[in-house]
């Protein structure tokens, strides 16, 4: 198994977990779940914000590690003025490093974070069981950017088309328990 396999069973077992069956994840209850302090920008003074842009050029999002308290305490400060699709995208991608515990993320830990923030908000094994061909209705039914649906369909019909397909054990277990709350809904 790869990293990026590693990654997407990492989200997916998160959404299992905490029971997060419907395609578009609450990632602010998701957090909520995990006990994460979230921060908006908004709720920074105006230097501040200055600072973490213009210092630090964080834009989108940000975790700070407490481990002098009990229980250690973890702040995630997203910018509360994206775009909703962003916000959700920047607090998925934190959400790895607070879940990998990555308090200083190298250039690949970010990498990962970005894949591990797309398996979360959409897991490729639902693109592949509906058999999502466009970018729009991914966009649409899972509550992300164009672009971010793009990628996902990307990856998910390379992992399709590219390589000896099979469905994990644990991507079975999720589109059964998947189908079965879509039935329930109807």
């Amino acid at each position: 198994m790869n990293e990026f396999d590693v990654m997407d069973q990492l989200a997916l077992q998160l959404r299992c977990d905490y029971n997060f069956y419907d395609k578009r994840i609450d990632i602010f209850d998701l957090a909520k779940k995990l006990r994460i302090k979230l921060i908006k920008y908004s709720s920074l003074s105006i230097n501040q914000r200055d600072i973490l842009e213009n210092e630090f050029s964080i834009k989108d999002a940000f975790t700070i590690f407490n481990n002098k308290t009990i229980p250690k305490t973890t702040y995630l400060y997203y910018n509360d003025n994206q775009i909703r699709e962003r916000i959700r995208f920047s607090m998925a991608h934190e959400i790895k490093h607070i879940i990998c515990n990555e308090s200083n993320p190298t250039s690949k830990d970010e990498m990962m974070a970005g894949h591990f923030a797309r398996s979360l908000l959409v897991p490729s094994c639902i693109l592949i069981s509906e058999n999502y061909q466009k970018a729009s209705d991914v966009s649409r039914d899972f509550n992300i950017s164009r672009q971010s649906a793009k990628y996902a369909l990307k990856a998910a019909m390379n992992r399709f088309y590219f390589s000896k397909f099979q469905y994990s054990k644990l991507e079975l277990e999720y589109i059964e328990k998947y189908e079965k709350m879509l039935l329930l809904q109807k």
